[in-house]
């Protein structure tokens, strides 16, 4: 039993109590005997506890609606600014293009150049802020999920890429079976054409990809394999290749933002999966997403 007194000196402690009986020899009552301890500090210690259990519960709260606004400040910035971009962006690539156009009869091949190089350039600005569009999306945005049949996903983005399929004169092998998953298929079809594109595009140049997709089953997971006879990873980079900005080669070589990975890795992770890559340079690469197997209730 536990319970608050006031000694002499007027000060309170709690104490704890406990009572025993002892029997003599015959197994009669002899005598009953008390103990009392003074655990005022065992209590104060407890109360200092959870005052500290409730400040930082409190701290933590508060610093995650602050952290919170943050994210959504951060997200509308970069919604604004990307928009405000696109406006001057698309007026010089329409200008350009109609200089070119109109009067690329009457331009100096140099100068004709240049103007190319400002619509290149142009089109990669557009890609990039698209592209950080749908990465900022991709964190921040909720992603519900249900059944999706990898096969017709895959056949979607198929006829997306058809251009660059024909383009580089790229040999795609999907294999069956291709099992259902749960995802969502936006965001599915998203990140199988992040895959394929870059499938197409990093192989040595003059020589025509050769891809193949195919699922296998890890236990209650899917992992869709995208396998290329690409320039491959060297193996210090294949983590960093996840990341946003992170590119391994210069744009004359192979054109891009560096985003596209970085859009796969977190959607495959918003949609609860994972993803990874297995690689040799010079030889290929079997990049891999790994999405939960949908099965039907019985």
């Amino acid at each position: 039993m536990q319970f608050l007194i006031k000694i002499l000196n007027y000060t309170i402690h709690w104490v704890r109590t406990c009572g025993f009986i002892i029997h003599n020899q015959t197994e009669k009552v002899s005598r009953k005997a008390g103990l009392t301890q003074d655990i005022t500090t065992q209590k104060q210690q407890a109360t200092e506890i959870i005052q500290l259990h409730e400040t930082l519960e409190a701290r933590v709260q508060e610093r995650t609606i602050k952290l919170e606004e943050v994210n959504r400040q951060l997200e509308a910035f970069t919604y604004s600014t990307s928009h405000d971009l696109q406006e001057p962006l698309q007026i010089i690539e329409g200008f350009t293009l109609a200089i070119i156009e109109d009067y690329g009869n009457q331009i100096p091949d140099k100068a004709l150049d240049y103007l190319q190089r400002i619509l290149a350039n142009s089109h990669r600005l557009q890609s990039l802020i698209e592209n950080l569009l749908n990465y900022t999306q991709m964190i921040n945005q909720e992603i519900p999920s249900k059944a999706v049949n990898l096969a017709l996903v895959i056949n979607e983005s198929l006829i997306q890429l058809n251009t660059k399929i024909q383009e580089r004169q790229a040999q795609i092998i999907i294999e069956e079976p291709l099992p259902l998953v749960i995802a969502n298929h936006l965001i599915l079809l998203q990140v199988i054409i992040n895959l394929l594109a870059n499938a197409i595009k990093f192989v040595v140049p003059n020589q025509s990809p050769q891809i193949r997709v195919y699922a296998t089953q890890q236990e209650e997971y899917i992992r869709l394999w995208v396998e290329d006879n690409g320039i491959g990873i060297p193996s210090e980079y294949k983590e960093q290749i996840f990341e946003v900005f992170k590119r391994l080669h210069g744009n004359d070589s192979y054109p891009g933002n560096g985003i596209g990975l970085a859009i796969v890795s977190k959607a495959v992770e918003r949609m609860n999966g994972k993803c990874g890559v297995e690689s040799q340079v010079n030889t290929g690469s079997r990049f891999w997403i790994e999405l939960p197997l949908f099965r039907e209730i019985q």
